[in-house]
């Protein structure tokens, strides 16, 4: 048995024994070759080496991350080598690295330093990132350990990887950096999934994080709750109408406006005729005559560059009164997810479009399109109220379940456990109230048996909440302020982010004291004075 004990208060015991050798080829002269999480992107071929006394990140490594060549912060300095070669750094950049699996996860922030020199690796996290996790290195096991407050965490290095490294560096053709994109550097924000069938031709998402013995448990659960997903318009029956309408109350004296017919190209002309088409197919819409309220359609151009077709529902809009039904507090749904170890994503299919028109108010709501005039027999998006519509929706619906074991947002739905089978009966019930009120989820944006999760812009772990790391890098590379406005500026940026930052009010408390003006730096009470003994 290998050990290694520090003689700082609290830090484990870390040892190696035979059960670490489990999966590695003996003899062997290979080095330690891992994969971890740096800035958010699963990346491969990163060498452990406790013999570096910097963190390096090779140029094409950090131009597949994302960044763009001036976004590091400038370094005049070099490198040198066990032979002498001197190597200039391009720049530094500090980054989060997190490394482990499952509930056994650490992460830091740690500073690299980018160069552009030939190397078959990614990245080389030397002793500023071990001695920070306080891991311990075995090139003999191919082992990386490092405490967390669950235990001693483990990452397995890769032979075969780290065999092809070597081959690669002592040919003459290492001389060209490996293909960045071609060694798995890839997004990750949350845990992975992977797609399983629920029938011939349907499939749900479940993330890799769900234990594999459990997971004809939960294919089983949802095969037999198949008819919540909707895979199109046609599966979709619609909330019943006790359960929730939307109605308009528009203000009795308002007058009713007929907005002036916009023009379109034909381009937008054909794409406004096959939303029509879709609509009417799915019957969401049905064609109106002599309507007293008449607004526009405007067309916008997505992402993907297909055309979003919207309502000007602004004159409709201002006749009408706000609803004051409150909107569930994000930090509250947040605060209250962590520490649960596995959570399930579900987002509604089209989830406004569940929920029916009055009656009586469904002409007010008329567009003009080239084809002829409508107006929607569902909630559409654009109105105003709809927002607090659903989320009285579902609270009523969910009213049993909200704060136990499951949290929701308007359509974005969270079930929340500490358990696999508590996880299951969880799932089991939320799935029963939505068939018993003909709720339907898009199976193409739910994630099942997660244990980290991106929800309302935050990253919610068993661990608690996390900051995205695309989120800080305006904080992480900042350069020390210098002057009062960047002070300014730093004191806001990180007010912005004092949920994740310990004790922020102390940390910060002199930076905000100085932007207010109410203290001075301590240069400046020796500017422009003379020391005297008085």
């Amino acid at each position: 048995m290998v050990g290694s004990t520090s003689s700082i208060a609290g830090t484990p015991t870390i040892s190696f024994d035979v059960k670490d050798l489990d999966g590695v080829t003996h003899p062997h002269d290979d080095p330690l070759v891992i994969e971890a999480v740096v800035a958010d992107y699963k990346v491969k071929r990163i060498h452990v080496d406790g013999g570096s006394s910097a963190d390096l990140l090779f140029y094409p490594a950090y131009l597949s991350l994302g960044y763009r060549p001036d976004q590091c912060r400038p370094a005049k300095i070099c490198l040198v080598g066990f032979s002498g070669t001197q190597v200039p750094v391009i720049g530094t950049l500090p980054l989060r690295v997190r490394v482990g699996e499952g509930d056994q996860i650490a992460d830091t922030v740690t500073n690299f330093h980018i160069v552009d020199c030939p190397s078959v690796y990614n990245c080389i996290l030397g002793r500023p990132f071990l001695h920070k996790l306080r891991a311990v290195p075995s090139t003999f096991h191919l082992r990386l350990k490092f405490p967390t407050n669950t235990g001693i965490g483990c990452v397995r290095g890769d032979q075969a990887l780290a065999k092809q490294c070597c081959t690669l560096s002592l040919q003459k053709k290492a001389v060209v950096n490996i293909d960045a994109r071609e060694e798995g550097i890839c997004p990750v924000l949350v845990d992975p999934d992977e797609d399983f069938p629920i029938s011939e031709v349907h499939t749900v998402r479940i993330s890799t994080a769900w234990p594999r013995e459990a997971l004809q448990s939960l294919l089983t659960l949802l095969q037999e709750f198949e008819e919540v997903f909707a895979w199109g318009p046609e599966d979709m029956p619609g909330v019943d109408r006790r359960v929730a309408e939307h109605a308009l109350g528009i203000a009795p004296r308002s007058r009713p406006i007929q907005q002036k017919r916009r023009n379109f190209s034909w381009e937008r002309r054909q794409a406004v005729a096959e939303e029509v088409s879709r609509l009417l197919k799915a019957k969401f819409i049905q064609e109106v005559l002599y309507p007293t309220w008449l607004a526009n359609v405007v067309m916008l151009k997505k992402a993907n560059g297909q055309w979003r077709m919207c309502v000007d529902f602004t004159d409709l809009n201002k006749a009408c009164p706000k609803d004051p039904y409150p909107l569930s507090k994000i930090d509250q749904l947040v605060d209250a997810t962590a520490g649960h170890r596995f959570l399930s994503f579900l987002n509604m299919f089209s989830g406004y479009h569940q929920i029916p028109m009055r009656k009586e108010d469904q002409e007010k709501i008329a567009f003009m399109t080239p084809v002829g005039n409508y107006c929607y027999k569902v909630m559409p998006f654009g109105l105003k109220n709809v927002g607090a519509t659903y989320q009285r929706m579902v609270d009523r619906v969910f009213a049993r379940q909200l704060g136990r074991n499951l949290e929701a947002y308007v359509d974005d739905i969270l079930i929340k456990s500490k358990g696999v089978d508590e996880h299951l009966e969880d799932l089991r019930e939320s799935l029963n109230t939505m068939r018993l009120y003909d709720l339907r989820l898009n199976a193409k944006k739910c994630v099942f048996g997660a244990t980290a999760v991106k929800f309302l812009g935050f990253m919610l772990t068993q661990r608690g909440i996390e900051a995205n790391t695309r989120q800080i890098d305006a904080i992480l590379q900042m350069s020390p302020p210098t002057k009062g406005r960047e002070v300014q500026v730093l004191t806001g940026r990180i007010s912005a982010l004092n949920r994740f930052i310990a004790c922020s009010g102390d940390r910060c408390a002199p930076s905000s004291l100085l932007s207010k003006g109410l203290v001075r730096p301590f240069y400046g009470h020796l500017s422009g004075r003379r020391h005297s003994k008085n």
